[in-house]
């Protein structure tokens, strides 16, 4: 079969260098895991973050080399433990794998146990479903456990055209929110057209001032939630635009509301004390949003399980609505790489001729 594969002696440097696509044995199957042939992988900011930095971005994980990356996927049981029941052979199923696996979904093959699979919806086609689950899953823990958004709150959404935020914004009207959003190209304006006429939506236009426009909305009181995509793991850095519009944590802070709650996925975030006695005075929280620590303790993978579920549903519903996404072969892969970092949906698709040898 064949594999992406990140060898940490591979030759560094910025790019994808220290990857190489290989064949390679399938993987073997304990008693209590399935062997699934992959027919998608979804492309995450995670996984780019892994390639590009030669697996710097695992230090905070177990982690043994070689291995291959790719966490979301798609694809057919091909066969299965003794131990398990949950699925039968030729089943169409979704996987998310936890991040320090060694055996990743950037393959042909991957060795997987049941709690990290759900059923494939007929139809809905590979594609579709890896990106609802690989980016809408950042998104669903965002709005539902970090700032556990109500009804007729107000939510900012920083740079909503990320991957994880236009799905936010979806999720956040569904639950009757007031939604405001910046984007950072006129590209990112024209997506949200399509579902502008939303009452409760509001976009931010570039030449517009964040703060005052807010100011003026809320009548000054601030916005209840503040949910902040502007940081690109994949960069390790800021994703700074070319208006001037864009909010310091000075300002975020500033347009929170008493109470209010701040989620960002800036892992550097430093703040100045006036800045953490204004958040004090305020009684106002930040908190990070890391997908990771949903995945890794297998203490929620009930929860986990379910939150795949319903996005799938809302998916199939037509409920959600998905970028474009851009699909590759794992031979393109550092085409795949490159504009899965300009923040695009990109995804590989597997040969349907794939083998075991």
């Amino acid at each position: 079969m064949r594999a992406l594969v990140l060898d940490q002696n591979a030759n560094g440097g910025r790019g994808a260098s220290g990857i190489t696509l290989t064949d390679t044995t399938p993987p073997e199957c304990s008693s209590e895991q399935f062997l699934v042939g992959v027919s998608a992988a979804a492309v995450a900011p995670f996984d780019v973050a892994v390639c590009y930095r030669n697996g710097q971005a695992l230090t905070d994980f177990t982690h043994s080399f070689p291995f291959v990356p790719g966490r979301v996927f798609s694809g057919i049981v091909e066969q299965g433990g003794l131990s398990t029941r949950s699925f039968e052979r030729g089943e169409s199923v979704i996987g998310f794998l936890p991040s320090n696996v060694k055996h990743g979904a950037f393959a042909e093959f991957v060795p997987i146990h049941s709690e990290y699979l759900v059923k494939k919806p007929p139809s809905l086609p590979d594609e579709s479903c890896v990106a609802v689950i690989s980016h809408g899953f950042v998104g669903h823990i965002a709005i539902h456990q970090n700032l556990h958004l109500l009804k007729d709150e107000t939510l900012l959404v920083l740079n909503a055209a990320h991957l994880a935020g236009h799905l936010a914004v979806q999720l956040a009207l569904g639950i009757g929110c007031k939604v405001f959003v910046t984007s950072q190209t006129a590209e990112d304006v024209l997506f949200f057209d399509d579902i502008r006429l939303h009452k409760n939506l509001r976009v931010i236009g570039l030449n517009e001032n964040v703060v005052d426009v807010l100011t003026e909305e809320t009548g000054g009181l601030g916005c209840d939630c503040i949910l902040d995509f502007t940081y690109s793991h994949q960069r390790s850095q800021y994703v700074v635009p070319s208006y001037s519009s864009i909010l310091s944590d000075r300002d975020i802070i500033s347009v929170l509301a008493i109470h209010g709650r701040w989620a960002t996925t800036n892992h550097h975030l430093e703040l100045f004390p006036t800045e953490t006695k204004a958040l004090y005075l305020k009684g106002a929280t930040v908190s990070f949003i890391c997908e990771h620590s949903w995945i890794l303790p297998g203490t929620k993978q009930g929860k986990v399980l379910h939150i795949m579920q319903y996005l799938l549903e809302q998916l199939e519903r037509n409920v959600l609505r998905l970028k474009p996404a851009r699909v590759f072969g794992l031979e393109r892969y550092e085409e795949a790489l490159a504009a899965a970092e300009d923040l695009n949906n990109v995804v590989f698709k597997m040969d349907s001729n794939r083998s075991f040898v």
